[in-house]
């Protein structure tokens, strides 16, 4: 958390709610995801790693790049301690997995009751709650989902003339994200999670830092939310089913990094045990600016782990290629 606070001062121009994290320590210190991995140490790996990647990768990228452009403070004004894409990739991983907390309605009611969080798959949603949640979808995330479309159509660069017959790429997008915010029974965390971040900064009321900028803060948690959403499988299938296209690397960064790393690394499973293994699954990562190589071993981690093992779901490697016609993932097994 003391990492965190200082990655937040490195640029305080922008919106960047720590303590969120350590909501989701919490929520984690109460088994409210039984099964699942540590998402609150799990989000400092993924920084890591990111930082370890976009070093090379990114470190000649320049202000007036898009989306980086939209955060650049103006010329001659002083400049932020962290880089545009020190400060981008801080928001996105940092908040891409608080959503969590709100993609199971049983189990969040649980962890504030104190009770068991381990619920049945067949227990449904109660019908008040799927109306609160598909109404808010209208009304409390409709200027989110927004900027959030706009923002797709400058780094998706999708450009449309007129009476060409096809569909409306702002239709397809937003009907996309849709029915990856609820699909009836629960949330998709990733999208929550980066609805929630824009959400927050748009109505922030505790006393700024002193350069505070509301519309730069503001973009760059679009920014963010926009880079989280493809990270975990049921977002990324549900917009891949959409026709949704893929975004270039070099146009947006920070999504496949996060979908990269995010598939290197399996974390404890028991928040209960305090203990965390020597190895993991990840073995080596070599960075250069023409590969990014990483070399998993499996046998590292149980067999009955194996099925929901971010690094045998092939379709973010197909994701990863399809950010960049010279792209190529590539993962080999010991």
């Amino acid at each position: 958390m003391g990492f965190a606070h200082a990655l937040r001062k490195g640029d305080t121009r922008l919106f960047c709610p720590v303590d969120l994290l350590a909501v989701l320590k919490e929520f984690e210190h109460a088994g409210g995801n039984p099964g699942a991995r540590d998402h609150f140490f799990h989000t400092f790996n993924n920084l890591s790693l990111g930082l370890l990647i976009l070093n090379t990768l990114a470190s000649a990228r320049k202000h007036n790049v898009i989306p980086d452009r939209f955060i650049a403070p103006p010329r001659g004004s002083p400049q932020p301690a962290l880089k545009l894409w020190e400060s981008l990739w801080t928001l996105t991983c940092l908040f891409h997995d608080p959503g969590y907390m709100g993609e199971n309605f049983w189990q969040t009611f649980a962890v504030a009751l104190g009770v068991d969080a381990r619920v049945e798959e067949d227990v449904a949603t109660p019908d008040p709650v799927v109306t609160r949640i598909n109404n808010a979808w209208d009304s409390e995330f409709l200027e989110a989902r927004n900027d959030l479309i706009e923002l797709f159509k400058h780094v998706a660069g999708l450009w449309q003339l007129s009476g060409s017959g096809r569909g409306n790429p702002s239709h397809l997008f937003d009907s996309a994200l849709r029915r990856a915010y609820f699909n009836g029974r629960k949330c998709g965390h990733s999208l929550v999670s980066g609805l929630n971040l824009i959400k927050r900064c748009r109505k922030a009321v505790a006393v700024p830092a002193a350069n505070y900028d509301k519309e730069k803060a503001s973009k760059a948690c679009v920014i963010a939310a926009l880079s989280m959403m493809f990270h975990d499988r049921h977002s990324r299938h549900t917009l891949v089913e959409h026709g949704v296209p893929p975004i270039s690397f070099e146009d947006l960064p920070y999504a496949a990094t996060l979908m990269f790393a995010d598939a290197l690394q399996d974390d404890r499973r028991d928040i209960k045990v305090s203990r965390f293994p020597k190895e993991g699954v990840l073995v080596s990562l070599s960075v250069s600016q023409d590969e990014v190589l990483a070399t998993v071993c499996l046998p590292r981690i149980p067999v009955k782990w194996w099925h929901s093992k971010p690094a045998l779901d092939y379709s973010s490697l197909h994701c990863l290629e399809s950010c960049s016609p010279d792209a190529h993932a590539a993962m080999r097994y010991p």
